[in-house]
């Protein structure tokens, strides 16, 4: 799939995002950012106040909803939206998200409605891979390597879903670092540098104290292959879901970026202790997931 823009992707986004900034058209949360190290691994915690201001819950009785929940995606407001794409017959839009804790964070969306809860088509797929190579594509200044944005699917309750019409979101892996000190790299940076198993065609991360699969991708891989590799790391998410996550405390909607290496916590108290002990961030980390198969059942999916 070609975007069709008239500019870079990452100059679009850059350049709408501090204008919707600016004239308030987004809000957007400063996070106080620590790097903390479990098992050799560099997570970054982020504590954003404005999280725990977020309403939460049904409404007051006393104050009931007069209509559905407005979408945000079926007729995006013209300030936040970014493009039709592709150029000929679009299938989806960008959009810039409209409370942003990371500079430029911005979602790929449905044109037409579709549900957050279902699997993920091949359109979708390709969409997506489209921005993440013309992100890169289009992002290298002399002297520079290609930049890279992380995406991310919230499916459903547990990672964090808040809009039922469905959506995929990047957030620019530059922005996420921050200038950060600690060398700290997306998750599956890691993950993706592993050897393949033989017996499974997986990619895992011995140290990563949760289930979690990946598969390497070819060269200018079609949307049929996309979806064949994602319907695969699917059923082997499924196939291992053998029962409910646990609590994880106030730490919000993490496993929908957690293989970014990024938690975020509404709590100061939380976000302290994470950062004075690096067990309890080992925790967390186990509690929001599944435990490892071991290979043998890994095998067997």
């Amino acid at each position: 799939m070609q975007l069709g823009l008239s500019e870079s992707l990452s100059s679009l986004v850059s350049r709408r995002f501090v204008a919707a900034r600016d004239a308030g058209h987004l809000i957007f949360s400063s996070t106080h950012l620590a790097t903390v190290r479990t098992s050799s691994i560099p997570y970054q915690v982020r504590y954003c106040p404005a999280l725990a201001k977020k309403p939460t819950g049904a409404p007051k009785p006393d104050k009931a909803p007069s209509g559905p929940k407005p979408d945000p995606f079926q007729d995006p407001s013209p300030d936040l939206l970014l493009a039709q794409i592709p150029r000929e017959n679009p299938s989806h839009v960008l959009v810039l998200n409209k409370f942003p804790v990371i500079p430029n964070h911005f979602i790929l969306a449905t044109k037409a409605w579709q549900s957050q809860t279902d699997l993920l088509d091949k359109e979708d797929l390709e969409a997506a891979y489209a921005c993440i190579k013309a992100w890169a594509e289009g992002s290298q200044p002399e002297g520079q390597g290609s930049k890279k944005l992380f995406a991310f699917f919230n499916s459903g309750d547990e990672s964090g879903a808040s809009q039922p019409h469905r959506h995929l979101q990047f957030l620019p892996v530059e922005a996420m670092a921050q200038g950060d000190s600690e060398n700290w790299q997306p998750l599956i940076d890691a993950v993706a540098r592993q050897p393949t198993s033989s017996g499974t065609g997986y990619q895992h991360l011995a140290q990563v104290p949760f289930a979690h699969f990946a598969r390497p991708l070819p060269p200018n891989p079609s949307s049929e292959t996309l979806h064949q590799i994602y319907l695969s790391l699917y059923r082997a998410a499924v196939a291992t879901a053998k029962g409910g996550l646990s609590d994880a405390g106030q730490v919000a909607g993490p496993a929908a970026i957690i293989l970014a290496g990024t938690l975020m916590v509404k709590a100061e108290a939380e976000w302290d202790e994470l950062r004075r002990n690096s067990t309890s961030l080992h925790n967390v980390l186990a509690a929001i997931g599944y435990p490892q198969p071991d290979a043998r059942e890994v095998s067997l999916l």
